[in-house]
C-alpha cells in the first residue's frame, strides 16, 4: 500500500484521535512533535499546535542537515545496488531515476527556505510582526514551496511503490537491505519535515499575513 502523500494537508479542526484513526501513520508524526493523540486525543490539531514556537532553526537542525548528509551517500548506495541487482530487478533502474530526481530537487528547495522564508520568520518572531517586504517575499515563495512538497510526495510514493513498501526480495544482499532501510528512513524524515511546514509553520505565516 503506498504511503499517505507527504504534503498531506491535514484538517486542523479535526481532533488528533480522529486524524490518527483516518491514517494511522500520522501517529509517528504526532509522536515526533509530542502531540498526544491518545489521552489528549480530543484536542483539535489547531489547539494542540497553538502557542508552539515557530522554530526554523529546529527544522534546519533536525531535517535539513540530515538530508544534506544523507542524500549523496544514499545515492551512491542506490547506484551500487542497481549495478549488482539491476538485471534481476529491473525496477531498480526506475528507482534510481526517481531517487536522483529527488536528490537533485531537494537541495534547491532547502536553500530557498533557508535564504528566503526562515530569515523572515526569525525577524517576525523577534519583532512580533512582518513588514511589507517580508510579506511580499513570503507571499511569492510559499506557493512555490507547496508545489515542491507535492513533487516530493510524488517521488516518495513512487519509491514506496517500486520497493513494494521497502520489502526486501529473497535474493537481497546486505547492501540491498540497507538501501531499503535508509530509503524508508528518508521517507519518514521528509514526512515529518513537510508536516512541520505545511501544517504548523506555513499556516501560521498565512494567518499572520491575513491579519
Amino acid at each position: 500500500m503506498p504511503p499517505p502523500p507527504s504534503n498531506d494537508n491535514i484538517d486542523r479542526s479535526k481532533t488528533l484521535a480522529a486524524l490518527v484513526e483516518e491514517k494511522p501513520r500520522r501517529s509517528r508524526v504526532f509522536e515526533a512533535h509530542d502531540l498526544d493523540y491518545c489521552c489528549g486525543g480530543d484536542q483539535t490539531l489547531a489547539d494542540a499546535c497553538e502557542g508552539r514556537e515557530l522554530a526554523p532553526d529546529a527544522i534546519v537542525e533536525h531535517h535539513h542537515d540530515y538530508l544534506r548528509d544523507e542524500l549523496s551517500p544514499l545515492g551512491e548506495l542506490v547506484e551500487t545496488v542497481v549495478d549488482a541487482h539491476g538485471d534481476e530487478h529491473p525496477e531498480l533502474h526506475d528507482l534510481q531515476g526517481t531517487f536522483e530526481a529527488l536528490k537533485r530537487e531537494l537541495p534547491v528547495h532547502l536553500s530557498e527556505e533557508e535564504q528566503l522564508v526562515f530569515p523572515a520568520v526569525r525577524d517576525w518572531v523577534e519583532s512580533g510582526e512582518l513588514d511589507t517586504n517580508q510579506e511580499a517575499i513570503l507571499a511569492e515563495v510559499l506557493g512555490s514551496l507547496d508545489d515542491d512538497h507535492q513533487e516530493t510526495a510524488e517521488h516518495l510514493e513512487r519509491i514506496h511503490e517500486l520497493t513494494d513498501g521497502y520489502t526486501a526480495p529473497d535474493d537481497a544482499c546486505p547492501k540491498y537491505r540497507a538501501m531499503l532501510e535508509r530509503l524508508e528512513e528518508l521517507e519518514r524524515y521528509l514526512h515529518m519535515h513537510i508536516h512541520r511546514e505545511n501544517n504548523v509553520l506555513f499556516p501560521e505565516i498565512e494567518r499572520q499575513m491575513a491579519s
